[in-house]
């Protein structure tokens, strides 16, 4: 990012960065791609560290900067719903292979209990 433009003109440019990378992240979410999703997150936070230094540098809030902060703001609240989505598909997914182990479990108890041919249910006359 050059110096020589304003910081409001560098803020922007990084936001549009970062917009464009919580897009691609949510391509990534939604069809499942989990490298590009690693990458997309990667990139957010390296952008999001260079938006705090830019401001560190200036001395100076986000909040200075109205519009920034607006478009921050709706970034942030776009990302936190990414995360909320992404935690809720992983609580999906060890509550399946919870079950999974249980029923494996089961079935591995019931082959050692009844011999070569394995029946779970019988009938009970």
């Amino acid at each position: 990012m050059s110096s020589l433009l304003p910081l409001d003109q560098r803020l922007a440019a990084l936001l549009t960065e970062l917009e464009e990378e919580c897009a691609q992240a949510e391509v990534a979410l939604r069809s499942r791609t989990w490298d590009a999703m690693e990458a997309s997150m990667s990139n957010q936070r390296r952008i999001r560290q260079a938006i705090i230094n830019e401001l560190a540098a200036a001395k100076l809030e986000m909040q200075a900067f109205p519009e920034a902060f607006t478009r921050a703001q709706a970034i942030f609240t776009f990302r936190n719903d990414q995360l909320r989505r992404l935690n809720a598909y992983r609580a999906e997914v060890s509550r399946r292979l919870q079950i999974t182990r249980k029923w494996k479990d089961v079935a591995r108890s019931a082959r050692k209990g009844l011999g070569p041919s394995p029946v779970i249910i019988s009938k009970v006359q």
